[in-house]
């Protein structure tokens, strides 16, 4: 990293804490430092069109939002380069510095005027000689800039090197001030900015606080889908939801939106009309010609049976009912569905009962004993409410890194600063996105879409506020097909009643949910569950209504992060793995979750699939038994039952800083707890 000794750090690490633009402390002793560029290899076996494409879908919310834009970024998602880091080339800074002995300030205009003037750090001032000791305070701006605080002239004396950092013993910057020891005159620690930006006042703050820099990324399925996969084009999200909702079976790519559904008496008369152009070429017969003419007008009358297949998908899913782009805000929700058909439809997926039944001896004994193993976690699965638990031995996932933000870190309050070209020195072209990817085991897991829409409803009838909340958007929401409000078929008429309490819906507008299909509530939760923050707790508490999450946004993607929390956690203690060896990869909207291995640690390979294959019951068990037990109650449950004894992890396995979880969503609320919720699992 540097000409003053080797600091070794992991792929992971270089990808989230030393890219161009970010601080650190250097071990060893040898100050702090910023780094200045990067040495990689262009990754051209990745899909540069495909993630691109993710990217810029991403800068959009800073680009078009009320914040302070994004700058640095290309136009193309083929105008970047994907680089994995090798080495990072770095520089001393800040080049602010104090006296140990006299406390007098030190600045420097470059590191050369260090090795040149002042190669051993020691103070110039009369005959001090004392140790320079580097300050940790720089100054940060919105617009990306980061600055040395320099103290300047003295206004009284003129002396520019009789300054002090003086905080009169204070932890808080705003007592903190610069006074000259020359003459006691005092002035405030500011910098201005000249950037673009309206407020140009510079915030003093330590180096390494977490708001100094913030890398900005995204983690995807990496399947190969080039710059066709774009969220934000109706077209291909009309196309991704009609596979997704049963709409139609062809490819995504291959979906004419303009045709009408095919059904199984439409094909029917189709091979019934090949097969009688046959014969009758082959025979000429007048009766055969007038079968031909009978199949070929019921054809006709098919084609204007049914909306075409575009059309169908908006019934389902309204906010499709665009022409020129997806909305911001929506297209996560594609890219969501989109990752879990291609992991369901291009990867090598094995369910459980296939993987515990291939493996062992052929012998009658054994095979009975995996049969009933296998009928016992099926049997499991179903309690749990899980559809599935798939094994995949070669799960695609890629980290990408494409800029970072200073002080704030939505796109409201924030600016997007790209990387540049001449941060980076690797054999590509282009704005460089900092990627790393890895093959490895997982297990997808997936919840059952009834059990969660009766769990939701159940959910709404508690007498809470929280409850009168998730009621509200349910009555409100946009429901497939235009469908009556659903309700859970036990409720007699007066419950009913009583649940549509003061909303504007009448009983007549409601309808069992028995009614519904599975790909009903598919479509109602892809319509319904809204926008995630990255690193935010959902604000269902909000008080400006735009602002506000809608409660089944806040349900579910709790039920979902939780679920995968608590199966992580029991995974890596029932295996012996560290908490890190294992991440997690959340599709919300579809229902699913992945638990990958981390290759990055000292994980074993074949762990997932032994896991699998020899401990999945044991697995499943402990979550049911165990999982809702936490040695800090009754006081972690007053808190939202979340801590780090029983939900937390490391935050390489969980990327949204172990925010929205709680174990009262899976199980229920206990007696002490601070609030009242079914559980999932209870149902």
């Amino acid at each position: 990293m540097s000409d003053d000794g080797y600091m070794k750090r992991g792929k992971s690490q270089v990808l989230f804490n030393y890219l161009p633009g970010n601080t650190f402390d250097y071990t060893g002793g040898s100050g702090i430092h910023q780094v200045v560029g990067i040495d990689g290899v262009e990754r051209s076996d990745l899909d540069v069109a495909f993630l691109g494409q993710q990217v810029l879908n991403k800068v959009h919310a800073w680009k078009e939002g009320s914040g302070y834009g994004a700058i640095g970024f290309p136009q193309y998602p083929d105008s970047f380069q994907l680089v994995e880091p090798r080495e990072v080339d770095t520089s001393l800074f800040p080049l602010l510095f104090r006296c140990t002995t006299c406390e007098r300030i030190h600045t420097f205009d470059d590191t050369d005027e260090v090795a040149t003037y002042n190669r051993s750090l020691r103070c110039k001032h009369d005959s001090c000689n004392g140790e320079l000791q580097q300050h940790q305070f720089v100054f940060a701006h919105e617009c990306g800039e980061l600055r040395t605080p320099r103290p300047g002239r003295c206004s009284q004396c003129g002396s520019f090197d009789d300054w002090k950092f003086e905080s009169y013993g204070s932890q808080r910057f705003r007592n903190a001030e610069w006074r000259c020891l020359n003459c006691q005159n005092s002035k405030d620690i500011e910098a201005w900015c000249d950037c673009d930006l309206q407020n140009p006042r510079m915030q003093l703050t330590v180096h390494r606080a977490s708001s100094a820099y913030q890398p900005r990324h995204l983690t995807v399925i990496d399947i190969g889908s080039g710059s066709s996969a774009d969220a934000s084009d109706p077209r291909f999200a009309k196309a991704v939801m009609a596979r997704y909702l049963g709409i139609s079976s062809d490819p995504i790519e291959d979906i004419e939106l303009d045709a009408r559904q095919a059904n199984e008496e439409r094909e029917e008369v189709e091979w019934q009309l090949e097969q009688y152009r046959r014969m009758y070429k082959d025979s000429g017969a007048k009766e055969i010609k007038s079968q031909i003419e009978n199949l070929e007008e019921q054809l006709e009358e098919m084609e204007d049976e049914g909306d075409p297949i575009g059309d169908q998908v908006v019934q389902m899913v309204p906010f499709l009912d665009v022409e020129q782009r997806v909305g911001d805000r929506r297209q996560q929700a594609v890219y969501d569905v989109f990752q879990y058909l291609s992991a369901d439809l291009q990867l090598d997926r094995r369910t459980a009962r296939d993987v515990i039944l291939e493996a062992g001896a052929d012998d009658p004994q054994s095979k009975q004993k995996r049969q009933l193993r296998a009928d016992q976690v099926e049997d499991q699965l179903e309690e749990l409410g899980l559809t599935e638990a798939a094994f995949i031995e070669d799960f695609p996932i890629t980290n990408v890194v494409f800029g970072f933000t200073r002080l704030n870190r939505e796109p409201s309050d924030s600016r997007l600063v790209a990387f540049t070209e001449s941060q980076v020195d690797s054999s590509g072209d282009g704005t460089p996105l900092f990627a790393d990817t890895v093959e490895t085991e997982a297990v997808q897991f997936g919840l059952e879409p009834m059990r969660v829409m009766r769990w939701l409803l159940s959910n709404s009838r508690l007498d809470d506020e929280l409850a009168e909340k998730l009621r509200d958007d349910i009555v409100s929401s946009s429901i497939p097909g235009a469908r009556p409000i659903p309700t859970l078929q036990d409720w007699n008429a007066a419950e009913v009643d009583s649940w549509l309490g003061t909303t504007e819906a009448e009983p007549a507008d409601t309808e069992p949910l028995s009614e519904w299909d599975e790909n009903d509530v598919r479509a109602w939760l892809v319509a319904n569950v809204g926008e995630i923050p990255d690193f935010e707790t959902i604000p269902i508490e909000a008080e400006d209504e735009q602002e506000r999450a809608s409660a089944i946004t806040y349900f579910v993607y709790h039920l979902v992060h939780s679920y995968s929390h608590l199966v992580l956690k029991h995974a890596t203690q029932l295996s012996g793995m560290s908490r890190t060896s294992l991440a997690e990869f959340l599709l919300p909207r579809s229902l699913s979750f992945v638990i990958y291995s981390n290759q990055r640690t000292d994980f074993n390979i074949g762990g997932l699939y032994t896991l699998i294959e020899a401990s999945l019951r044991e697995l499943l068990g402990e979550v049911d038994r165990r999982g809702n037990d936490c040695v800090y109650d009754p006081v972690c449950s007053r808190d939202g039952s979340a801590c780090h004894n029983c939900m937390y992890l490391s935050e390489v396995s969980c990327t949204h800083l172990n925010r929205n979880l709680g174990r009262d969503f899976v199980f229920g609320s206990k007696t002490m707890a601070d609030r009242n919720l079914n559980g999932y699992i209870n149902l």
